[in-house]
């Protein structure tokens, strides 16, 4: 855009401000007027066919902020106009393909909305077509995995759903060394498993699912509970990141989630994540269910994770591994190297029956030294 001189900028710098606290207040009609007004002063030099009447208003506010050299505040409003208008041929204009990306992924369980928004980049944005395929496929995917379990139809009262996301030989042999033996502890899976329906639904790849399919314990748990297999698509693996998208993997594991809840969901199921390397005390999971019969909304839970080789070698030398627990007398446990246990517990949730989407759990790393006791929440 041409250099406005400062008589100019501060004409659209008090136009702006009056177009902003219209919009604030209501009165749509009297900022197009205005912003109709500005107009000239904002496009001197750019070639523009539309008319100011045809220009979203805030896609106006972000050519008034451009034409300030204020890039930051112009991009902030095209993000707003995104939202509501996929195809907005401004908004696309003021915003880098990465901050566009951003949107995208801002709205990963919104999938029509993020579809559209990815459909005009791809016409707008020739170059980001590897990206945007890769987006595509995704979103695609999780419309067609939404029909299907929209087909769901619930289970017997007491049910449970675990989910697990997993992929890749070493956390495989995380989950069938560590995970696996504590979930098949008497107190968890099993004593769900007596009083209600238990699935556990698991999203890998077809090399792994075989791998875990054919696991003595895994055919011991099929024997207790329902074990759903999805096939993570192959293509999903072959995005590496580029622009906005710096860890593909993560969009992907975070749609999954929001599959599994919808699942519970339609299943009439409670709803909890487990994690490849995570460690669950006996009882961890029947003593949150019982929360929850009694009539709580949520449990906040933390278990262990053996993420690193310390906490590994310190089960392997004061722990005994049999076909379904991991036993570890207190004492060793509790003195477990303290750069293990300080970044290698997770707090994460058990849900019932989830009643939206936004009912979802979430998992940090803890910074505690000692495992703390169910949080419940009415």
């Amino acid at each position: 855009m041409p250099e406005q001189s400062p008589e100019q900028k501060q004409t659209i710098r008090l136009a702006l401000e009056s177009i902003e606290k219209l919009v604030v207040s209501g009165h749509m009609v009297e900022a197009r007027t205005d912003l109709t007004e500005l107009w000239p002063n904002i496009t001197e030099g750019l070639n523009i066919a539309q008319k100011p009447s045809d220009i979203a208003v805030y896609s106006g506010i972000g050519l008034g902020y451009m034409a300030l050299g204020n890039r930051a505040q112009a991009q902030l409003f095209a993000m707003f106009v995104l939202i509501e208008s996929p195809g907005d041929i401004i908004a696309h204009a003021i915003l880098p393909i990465a901050d566009r990306i951003l949107v995208v992924r801002h709205f990963m369980h919104h999938h029509r909305k993020a579809i559209d928004l990815m459909h005009a980049i791809e016409l707008y944005t020739p170059a980001a077509s590897v990206e945007v395929t890769f987006y595509l496929n995704i979103l695609n995917h999780f419309e067609n995995e939404k029909a299907r379990v929209r087909l769901l139809t619930p289970l017997s009262d007491g049910a449970t759903l675990f989910n697990l996301v997993l992929w890749g030989e070493s956390y495989v042999e995380k989950f069938m060394r560590f995970s696996l033996p504590s979930l098949l502890a008497p107190g968890n899976i099993p004593a769900l498993a007596a009083s209600g329906r238990v699935v556990l639904d698991i999203y890998t790849t077809e090399a792994d699912r075989a791998h875990l399919s054919a696991a003595p314990r895994m055919r011991a748990l099929s024997e207790i509970a329902r074990i759903d297999y999805t096939i993570i698509p192959p293509e999903f693996f072959a995005f590496k990141g580029a622009n906005g998208t710096g860890a593909p993997d993560r969009l992907f594991v975070s749609g999954i989630q929001s599959l599994s809840a919808m699942k519970a969901k339609a299943l009439g199921a409670d709803l909890t994540y487990v994690v490849t390397e995570g460690l669950y005390s006996d009882h961890h999971f029947s003593i949150a269910k019982d929360y929850l019969q009694t009539g709580y909304k949520a449990v906040l839970m933390s278990s262990l994770r053996a993420r690193d080789s310390n906490l590994a070698s310190h089960l392997d030398k004061h722990g005994v591994v049999t076909d379904n627990t991991i036993a570890i007398d207190a004492k060793p446990l509790s003195n477990t190297p303290r750069r293990t246990s300080t970044s290698n517990s997770a707090i994460y949730s058990f849900v019932a029956t989830p009643a939206s989407l936004t009912q979802m759990s979430s998992r940090f790393t803890s910074r505690r030294r000692r495992a703390s006791p169910p949080i419940v929440i009415r």
